[in-house]
């Protein structure tokens, strides 16, 4: 597993991310109604199960998850 981020690492990380969130429209699906921005807790009902997209706003490493092909 990857080390945590340090705080310089977060801070330079940031802008370029909030820009990506912003850019890809991430709160459309990862904020329920009345919610707070990436909080969450919107459900999406499938034919088989509900999809709830994850809390992003509080994750640490969620960059990770971010990389180009994935």
């Amino acid at each position: 597993m990857d080390k945590p981020l340090s705080v310089e690492e977060m801070q330079r990380l940031a802008p370029p991310g909030r820009y990506l969130a912003q850019a890809a429209d991430c709160a459309a699906c990862h904020t329920a109604p009345g919610g707070a921005p990436g909080a969450g807790g919107l459900a999406f009902p499938m034919p088989f199960e509900r999809s709830t997209p994850p809390n992003f706003a509080r994750q640490r490493d969620r960059h990770r998850r971010l990389k180009p092909g994935r």
